[in-house]
């Protein structure tokens, strides 16, 4: 089996929104509305001459529904154009964080890495320990997991709320009410909805 590293030769368009489906549908037809959350397929995008063979996934990451499509960096221009005719407003990366945020999200390198397993991070719900009469193969880390089931976690990323203007960023340190330290933000922004 040989493994080869081709990212730096695909581009990724991601689509969220309220529209998103519709937008999506018009691009790589209306079977993508059958695309379960945090599923992915392979499939045309865009029609006709411009068609280009990519990976339509359906993982948005903003607390919105939404699309990711995976196209060669050939064909990111006219994905990017098409989606844009299609209705899409473009937004950076900005934008997803806020959203993300607010949504409760965690992101891979900010609020969770190999330093935090996914039960302190509160993603248990992505891991599947073993079971009584269930044969789980093993995974790495996974005796660790099964032992923070059992016995809990000492420590858990939580959202907080600052009552005070301002806003806590990455890597601010976090005082119980007698200023001692009790935790580190992982992550922080002033969330467009609930407005905190």
């Amino acid at each position: 089996l040989r493994v080869t590293n081709q990212g730096a030769e695909w581009s990724q368009l991601a689509v969220q929104g309220p529209t998103a489906v519709d937008v999506v549908a018009k691009l790589c037809g209306e079977e993508v509305r059958s695309i379960g959350g945090y599923h992915f397929r392979e499939g045309k995008i865009l029609g006709g001459a411009l068609a280009s063979d990519g990976i339509i996934a359906r993982t948005g990451y903003t607390g919105e529904d939404g699309f990711e499509l995976y196209v060669k960096n050939e064909h990111a221009r006219a994905v990017w154009d098409a989606v844009l005719a299609a209705g899409a407003t473009p937004c950076g990366l900005a934008c997803r964080d806020t959203l993300r945020l607010e949504a409760g999200m965690s992101l891979y390198g900010n609020d969770i890495d190999d330093e935090h397993t996914p039960l302190e991070a509160g993603l248990g719900w992505i891991v599947k320990l073993p079971e009584p009469g269930k044969d789980r193969p093993p995974f790495v880390g996974m005796d660790v997991l099964v032992k923070q089931k059992a016995e809990g976690t000492t420590r858990l990323l939580r959202g907080l709320e600052l009552v005070d203007r301002g806003i806590a960023r990455h890597g601010h340190v976090v005082c119980d009410e007698g200023c001692a330290p009790i935790g580190v933000v992982t992550s922080g922004t002033q969330t467009p909805f609930l407005n905190k």
